[in-house]
C-alpha cells in the first residue's frame, strides 16, 4: 500500500516543487 501511495505523493510533491520554483 505504501508503494502505491508514494507515486501519488511524488506527483503532488513535484507539483508543489514546480509552483515553489516558479
Amino acid at each position: 500500500m505504501e508503494n502505491e501511495k508514494q507515486p501519488l505523493d511524488d506527483l503532488k510533491n513535484d507539483e508543489i516543487t514546480e509552483k515553489r520554483e516558479k
